[in-house]
C-alpha cells in the first residue's frame, strides 16, 4: 500500500515540478567561447518548454556556446519559438518544417521524402541529414538535460558519427529484420547524434533508403541511424556518459547528484523525472 502511494507521488510530482520550472526566471545569458559544432533540434507547441529547460541546463553547465539551429515541427510559427527563447543571446536560427520537406524532395531519395512527409521522426531524420551536409551538428532531443560540458575534440575526419547507448532494443521491427548488425550490443539511441555528413552518398546504406518509407513508425529513424552507425563504424557514448534508463522511475530524489553523467535522456517511462531534475539542477536546493 505504502509502496503504491510512493510510486504515485513520484509519478504525479512531475506536473508540480513542471509548474515550478515554468515560474523560474530564464537565466541572464553569459557569453562563452564558440563550440566547434552546431546544436540542432526540433520543437513545437507540446515540447517547447522542455527545449527551453534543455537549453537552460546547457547554458548553466557548459563553458562553450554553440550556435543553435532549431526547426518548428509545424505546430508553431518559427517566430513563436524565437520569442520563447529570446533570452539566448548567442547565434539562433529558427526554421520551418517546410524547409525540411523541400530538402528531402530534392534529396533524390523517394523513401526519405516519403518518410519525412509521413512521420515527425522522418522530419527529424531529414533535419539531421540536411544540416550535417553543411557542418558538424549535435542533434539533441528536447527531453535531455545537461550536467557537464560535452567532451569534443575538433576533427578533420571525413565522417564524424556518434550516438548514445540505449538500455533496450527500441527498433523498428520491419527495418531491423533487414540488418543483422543490430543484434550486437550496444543498443543505439538517437536522442543525441553528432554528425558531419548527410550519409546520402554512403554505398553501405543504399538498400535502406527506399525501405524507410515503406512502413515507417516512431522507431524507424532510430533504427536507420543505428544501422548506419553499425555499418559505418560510428562511436557510441556509454551509459555513464549519457544516461538512458528507467529503473529509477519511482524515485523521489533528484537522479543526477553524484553521477558522472554529461547528460541524461529522459525517455517516455521517466519523462516525469525530467521536470524534477530540471528544477533541482537549476535551483541547487539539495
Amino acid at each position: 500500500m505504502l509502496g503504491r502511494i510512493k510510486n504515485s507521488i513520484a509519478f504525479r510530482s512531475g506536473g508540480m515540478y513542471e509548474w515550478f520550472c515554468t515560474r523560474l526566471p530564464n537565466p541572464d545569458y553569459k557569453p562563452g567561447p564558440d563550440a566547434d559544432f552546431t546544436f540542432l533540434s526540433m520543437t513545437g507547441r507540446t515540447h517547447l518548454e522542455m527545449l527551453n529547460q534543455c537549453l537552460i541546463s546547457l547554458h548553466n553547465n557548459w563553458t562553450k556556446r554553440p550556435a543553435l539551429i532549431l526547426y518548428s515541427d509545424g505546430s508553431l510559427k518559427p517566430e513563436d519559438i524565437q520569442k520563447k527563447l529570446s533570452w539566448w543571446k548567442g547565434s539562433l536560427q529558427v526554421k520551418s518544417h517546410e524547409d525540411i520537406l523541400t530538402w528531402t524532395k530534392k534529396s533524390g531519395s523517394v523513401g526519405l521524402n516519403d518518410f519525412a512527409h509521413k512521420e515527425a521522426v522522418g522530419r527529424k531524420l531529414g533535419c539531421i541529414l540536411k544540416e550535417a551536409e553543411k557542418t558538424t551538428i549535435l542533434w539533441c532531443d528536447t527531453d535531455i538535460l545537461w550536467y557537464k560540458d560535452l567532451p569534443y575534440e575538433p576533427s578533420n575526419l571525413p565522417l564524424i558519427f556518434k550516438t548514445s547507448e540505449d538500455y533496450q532494443s527500441a527498433y523498428d521491427g520491419y527495418l531491423s529484420k533487414e540488418s543483422e548488425a543490430l543484434i550486437a550490443k550496444p543498443y543505439i539511441n538517437t536522442g543525441m547524434v553528432l554528425l558531419n555528413n548527410s550519409l546520402l552518398d554512403k554505398a553501405e546504406l543504399s538498400v535502406y533508403w527506399e525501405k524507410i518509407g515503406n512502413h515507417p513508425n516512431h522507431f524507424t529513424e532510430q533504427t536507420f541511424l543505428a544501422i548506419a552507425s553499425k555499418l559505418l563504424g560510428g562511436e557510441v557514448w556509454s551509459m555513464t556518459e549519457v544516461a538512458c534508463f528507467q529503473s529509477d522511475r519511482f524515485d523521489l530524489k533528484p537522479s543526477f547528484q553524484k553521477q558522472p553523467w554529461v547528460a541524461r535522456h529522459y525517455v517516455g517511462p521517466v519523462r516525469h523525472l525530467f521536470w524534477k531534475d530540471a528544477f533541482f539542477n537549476r535551483t541547487k536546493l539539495l
